[in-house]
């Protein structure tokens, strides 16, 4: 499986991925079109978030779109938040299967939730590299 953000995403990348069977998913940049199109979902997720839901409400839909640069209509996944900022909407291309929730959060969103982690650790410990290959490190360094 490939991910990557959206500038990763380009339409020579998911051709290649469809002929080799490789399944991919790709942030994909909102456009008037896509905001149009989920704006059912911008209007049930502010809805929920009056109605005291949460604080931030999320809703996830699919659509079939095909961006001009694109030769084939594709599965893109919306997901739209509702919060104290206001209205947020992303979206991703994949031609994997599940639930447009499941995709988003366990499949796209992992990555970025590691990168996340390794980003604390390394503000929180000041840490930087770790490439000694003892098991048990001397006190004067590897």
């Amino acid at each position: 499986m490939v991910r990557g953000d959206s500038h990763y995403g380009r339409p020579e990348a998911m051709a290649w991925c469809e002929r080799k069977r490789i399944g991919y998913i790709f942030g994909l940049a909102g456009n008037a079109v896509l905001l149009r199109r989920v704006g059912n979902l911008a209007e049930d997720a502010a809805l929920g978030r009056v109605d005291g839901e949460a604080d931030k409400v999320r809703r996830y839909g699919e659509l079939r779109y095909a961006a001009t640069s694109w030769k084939v209509e594709r599965r893109v996944i919306a997901r739209v938040e509702a919060g104290p900022q206001g209205a947020d909407s992303r979206f991703v291309v994949t031609n994997l299967n599940g639930l447009p929730k499941t995709i988003y959060e366990k499949v796209y969103c992992a990555r970025g939730q590691a990168e996340n982690l390794i980003k604390a650790h390394k503000l929180h410990l000041a840490s930087d590299r770790t490439s000694c290959t003892r098991r048990r490190p001397i006190s004067s360094g590897c």
